[in-house]
């Protein structure tokens, strides 16, 4: 499992690298077993290191809170948006913030412009708190 691909490990696995593609989507998508082992090696390797989304998102926000202070808004938005996907309220692609239950909440703009926003009152509070 480490740093492969879906086509890489068919190949690995021993299928055929002109249909690797194919093979790995047929397989992550149509073979509940794979899909169920593939799973539970991730849990296995979740526990062994530890992480969770809780602390996943603590190591965003702090990320976002120090490109605050570095007025460097990019990263801050991308932190935003990559606690937004742990959260399930962005989709991996970035297209459209989905709620859990899979309703459209907003657009992707929408919900860069939000996070935006939601940075630019967290450096005015840290403005207001700076002495001159």
């Amino acid at each position: 499992m480490e740093g492969l691909n879906g086509a890489e490990a068919a190949v690995r696995a021993g299928y055929a690298p002109k249909c690797a593609k194919n093979t790995a989507y047929a397989l992550l998508h149509r073979d509940r077993w794979v899909v169920a082992e593939i799973d539970r090696r991730k849990e296995a390797m979740r526990r062994m290191n530890a992480v969770t989304v809780d602390s996943l998102i603590g190591d965003f926000e702090r990320l976002e809170g120090e490109a605050i202070r570095q007025n460097q808004m990019i990263a801050a938005v991308k932190a935003r948006e990559a606690i937004g996907r742990m959260c399930g309220l962005l989709d991996q692609r970035g297209g459209v913030n989905i709620n859990v239950s899979g309703d459209v909440v907003m657009s992707h703009d929408e919900a860069l412009a939000q996070a935006l926003n939601k940075s630019r009152e967290q450096i005015a509070r840290i403005r207001e708190m700076t002495p001159a």
